[in-house]
C-alpha cells in the first residue's frame, strides 16, 4: 500500500512551496504586529490567482479540479511558510460549512465569490457564552460576538446563532459595526462586531444542521491539522541546523545529549501528527464513517506537535529565540492561535474520549449478548 502523495501532488507542494519562497511571509507577520491589517495581501493575491481558495471544490461552484489530497498538501506548505493569508479561517473552515450547505441558494451564491478570492469568509460559534452574546429574531441580529481576524479582515460571516442554526452575515451591512479589540497576540488580532437589527441570510435550522455541522468542523480539524504539521515540521528543521551550526565550549551544541534527547522527542511528536494527519487525509477524502474521530485525532495531535517544535525551537535557540529578529516567536504565536481556532484541543480531547468510550461499551455490550446466547445453548 502507498501511504504517501502522489507525484502530482508533489509537483502542487513545489509550485506552493515556490510561490511562498517568493514572499517575505515573516516580515508580513511583523508588519501585522505593527497593526498593518493588509500586510498580507500580496501573498493573498498570489495564492487566490493560483487557485488555492478554490481547491477540492465542486466545479460547478468554482472548483479548480483538484481534491482534498492536494488541499492537505497545500496547507503543510502555508504552514511551514507562516504566510499572513486567510486560508485558515476562510477556506478550511468557512468555506467548508458552507459547502455543506451549498443547496442553500446564499451559500452556492457566496461560494463563488469565495472561490475566486473576491470575498474573504470568517467563522463565528455564538453559541460559546465568553465570546459571544446574540439575540435573534426572525432573520435579524442584535448583540455582539467575537470574530479572530486571520492575517486580513473578512467581509463575511457564517455564523452559528445561540439555537444551533446557521446563518450569513455581511460585514458591511447595515446595522453592522466592527471595533479593534486590543489582545495579548497583536499578530493574529481580534475584532468586536456589534449587531444592531443586522440583517441575516439564513442557511439551515434544525438538530439535524447541529449534526451536520460537527461533521464539517471535523472536516475543517484535518485540513488545520496539516497546517499545523508543516509548522511544526518547519520548528523542528530550523531547531535542527541551529542545533548543527551553533558552538559551545568549542563544539556544536547539537553534540550534548539534553539536545539530542528533546530534538528525538520532537521528531516522535512531529511523526505521530504526521500518522494522524494522513489518516484524516484519508478520511477526508473517503468520506470516512469515522471522520468526525480521524479530525479529533488529527488536530489534537497536530496542535501538540506544533506547539512542542515551537517551544522547543525557542529553547535550542536560548537567547536568541527570544528576541525580535528571530523567527521562533512567530511560530510560538502561531501554534497557539491555531490550537484554539476550532474551540480548543479539550474540546476534541473530549469527543476522542466520547468515542472511544461508546465503542468500547459498545463492544462489551455484543460480547455479553454473545456470551448469553452461548450459555443459552448450552
Amino acid at each position: 500500500m502507498n501511504f504517501d502523495f502522489s507525484e502530482d501532488q508533489a509537483l502542487v507542494r513545489e509550485q506552493v512551496r515556490r510561490l511562498l519562497h517568493s514572499h517575505a511571509c515573516p516580515e508580513m507577520v511583523r508588519a501585522l504586529l505593527e497593526g498593518d491589517l493588509q500586510a498580507g495581501q500580496p501573498a493573498w493575491q498570489d495564492i487566490c490567482e493560483m487557485g488555492v481558495p478554490a481547491t477540492a471544490l465542486p466545479e460547478a461552484l468554482g472548483g479548480n479540479g483538484l481534491g482534498y489530497l492536494d488541499l492537505c498538501v497545500i496547507a503543510e506548505e502555508l504552514g511551514a511558510a507562516l504566510v499572513p493569508a486567510p486560508v485558515a479561517l476562510s477556506r478550511f473552515v468557512a468555506m467548508e460549512v458552507l459547502l455543506g450547505f451549498a443547496e442553500a441558494e446564499p451559500g452556492a451564491a457566496f461560494l463563488q465569490k469565495l472561490a475566486e478570492g473576491r470575498s474573504i469568509a470568517a467563522f463565528a460559534d455564538c453559541r460559546r457564552p465568553l465570546s459571544a452574546n446574540v439575540q435573534i429574531e426572525g432573520h435579524t441580529a442584535s448583540g455582539w460576538f467575537s470574530l479572530p481576524v486571520d492575517g486580513m479582515p473578512a467581509d463575511l460571516v457564517v455564523m452559528v446563532g445561540p439555537g444551533g442554526a446557521l446563518f450569513l452575515l455581511e460585514l458591511d451591512a447595515a446595522g453592522v459595526a466592527i471595533e479593534s479589540r486590543p489582545l495579548r497576540d497583536p499578530s493574529w488580532p481580534e475584532q468586536a462586531v456589534i449587531l444592531d437589527s443586522a440583517a441575516l441570510l439564513p442557511l439551515a435550522a434544525g438538530p439535524e444542521a447541529g449534526e451536520k455541522l460537527d461533521g464539517l468542523l471535523a472536516r475543517s480539524a484535518v485540513l488545520v491539522a496539516f497546517q499545523q504539521l508543516g509548522g511544526a515540521q518547519r520548528c523542528l528543521d530550523d531547531a535542527v541546523a541551529y542545533a548543527k551550526e551553533r558552538t559551545a565550549f568549542g563544539r556544536e551544541i547539537g553534540s550534548f545529549q539534553a539536545l539530542k534527547h528533546m530534538l528525538a522527542d520532537l521528531y516522535v511528536s512531529v511523526e505521530l501528527a504526521r500518522s494522524n494527519c494522513y489518516h484524516g487525509a484519508w478520511a477526508l477524502m473517503s468520506d470516512a464513517p469515522d471522520l468526525e474521530l480521524a479530525g479529533a485525532l488529527a488536530h489534537v495531535s497536530a496542535a501538540n506537535a506544533y506547539l512542542a517544535c515551537a517551544k522547543g525551537n525557542l529553547q535550542v535557540h536560548g537567547a536568541m529565540g527570544f528576541t525580535w529578529d528571530v523567527d521562533c516567536h512567530l511560530h510560538y504565536r502561531r501554534a497557539l492561535w491555531l490550537s484554539g481556532l476550532l474551540g480548543g484541543r479539550q474540546a476534541w480531547k473530549q469527543l476522542i474520549a466520547r468515542t472511544l468510550r461508546d465503542e468500547a461499551a459498545g463492544r462489551i455490550a455484543e460480547a455479553d449478548i454473545a456470551g448469553q446466547e452461548l450459555a443459552d445453548g448450552l
